[in-house]
């Protein structure tokens, strides 16, 4: 057995997990970003024409609600007032 042999087998014995957790470390945040960066755009495009029609409808339908008890309210202080 050589050296390097007998020292990576007795003295480091798991160095190839050691590596790989470093470089595990330094490569996985800079991958996650860069598909990030890549991804969200498209995603974001294809979310936005998928949920728009049913988020205006939500909305109008929310909105005509409360304008409808709005202005019954005001109908009434009106008939109140006269």
């Amino acid at each position: 057995m050589t050296w390097p042999e007998k020292w990576m087998t007795q003295m480091r014995p798991n160095w190839r997990e050691e590596v790989d957790a470093e470089l595990r470390a330094e490569r996985e945040p800079k991958v996650d970003a860069e598909l990030r960066a890549e991804r969200e755009p498209k995603v974001d495009a294809e979310l936005r024409a998928e949920l728009r029609p049913q988020v205006k409808a939500e909305l109008r339908a929310e909105l005509r609600t409360e304008v409808k008890e709005e202005l019954r309210e005001e109908i009434r202080a009106e008939e109140r007032g006269q």
